[in-house]
């Protein structure tokens, strides 16, 4: 049986999130800079910037990654990286240079009195024991680093290692990182909610909301996520063709959430809305008119911390746009895709059949758009709620 996400551990990066490595970015950054200048002249620091999203993808070292592409030449790329990190040796500490935020040490012993906390970094043993000294490892239930196991991120082994380690299910398990491609990309294909801590070292960074549930900007709004003082309330479309399952869905993913069942459909027919047409199919105003009809009875439950859900074709973006304005609520929108031969042989087997000219004509108007998440709605049914479950809040 399928079961709502509920956190029980989370995993962090060190650095950039529990320490600020604003200084040592810098010094690498120009570094590398200055290192590739020499074999092209032409290389700006805005360049190197611009390939840490490129180079985060990949295995192995970002910085011996940054001269490859850099230089395309592999005989000065493994030159250019051995004099950076000879003069890292003789220059820079990197363990030393990164100073722990202050707010780390209360931000940790609030989460950890509710869950087990882990850490997923790529550092060196000297790390643990700059942890160690500021009184931080007596929070971690799980206290290990990158060098220890000779894997790093993003090696999928490597996340698994820990996960294994801890008895972490990845479904109930989130991870707070810096680097969205390094960390979070990983993270999220194996399930784990994923929090990005944002700043600004590597120059401007776009949005990844398909690897992203959370973003912050300091440690403290972490206490809000995963403690929050009142029960965290949002609410949910579901949107597709006839025969794409999303009844069936929509109505057990409420029964899991404990969360309010709207149905747009029945609602349209109760208040005799379907009369009312444009270019042959139900108006818009419909539509519209069904929000305005629901909206008071879903802040109710809103408003009481419970989840709402509502199922519906949902033919025009303006109704979908019109409900998430009527609500300062967290919404998730759902658009199911599935072939029309599927939703053709699936309304054969209700016990009220719509019709083969009516799922052509429902699926030609509600696969018009594409609004929110698209899923895969040919999957089971649990296969299906789980993938949606994976992007709500725990």
């Amino acid at each position: 049986m399928v079961k709502a996400k509920k956190i029980k551990w989370i995993f962090f990066d060190v650095g950039g999130v529990l320490t600020d490595d604003r200084i040592a970015e810098r010094w690498r950054i120009n570094t590398l800079t200055a290192i590739a200048k020499k074999y092209k002249p032409q290389v700006t620091k805005q360049n190197v910037e611009q390939l840490h999203q490129k180079t985060s993808k990949m295995l192995g070292s970002i910085n011996k990654n940054v001269f490859k592409l850099l230089l395309q030449n592999q005989k000065q790329a493994v030159q250019a990286a051995e004099e950076f990190y000879s003069r890292r040796r003789q220059e820079f500490d990197y363990v030393t240079a990164a100073s722990i935020r202050p707010e780390a040490r209360t931000v940790l012993k609030a989460l950890a009195k509710k869950y087990s906390l882990g850490l997923i970094a790529n550092q060196p043993r000297e790390t643990k024991e700059k942890l160690r000294k500021a009184g931080l490892e007596k929070y971690f239930s799980h206290f290990g680093v990158s060098k220890e196991y000779q894997l790093s991120k993003p090696d999928k082994k490597f996340f698994l290692t820990i996960l294994k380690e801890t008895k972490a299910d990845p479904f109930n398990s989130a991870i707070v990182d810096d680097n969205p491609e390094r960390g979070l990309m990983p993270a999220k294909k194996l399930g784990l909610t994923t929090v990005w801590y944002q700043h600004d070292y590597w120059g401007s960074r776009h949005f990844i909301p398909n690897y992203t549930d959370y973003t912050v900007t300091k440690l403290e709004e972490l206490v809000d996520i995963f403690l929050p003082k009142k029960p965290v309330s949002y609410f949910v479309i579901i949107r597709g063709p006839l025969g794409s399952g999303k009844t069936t869905i929509a109505k057990k993913l409420a029964q899991i959430l404990k969360a309010k069942y709207f149905a747009v459909d029945r609602v349209l027919d109760q208040y005799d809305l379907t009369k009312y047409k444009q270019a042959g199919y139900i108006a818009e105003k419909s539509f519209l008119k069904v929000n305005k009809i629901l909206a008071p009875t879903a802040k109710k439950y809103l408003a009481q911390g419970r989840p709402v859900i509502f199922d519906g074709n949902f033919y025009y973006q303006s109704a979908i746009k019109d409900l998430i304005k009527k609500f300062k609520f967290q919404s998730f929108v759902f658009t199911f895709k599935v072939p029309m031969a599927l939703c053709l042989k699936r309304d054969q087997f209700r016990a009220k059949t719509h019709g083969p000219d009516a799922v052509k004509a429902v699926y030609k108007k509600s696969t018009a758009f594409k609004f929110g998440m698209v899923v895969d709605a040919t999957k089971s049914v649990d296969q299906t709620i789980k993938k949606i479950l994976l992007c709500l809040p725990f």
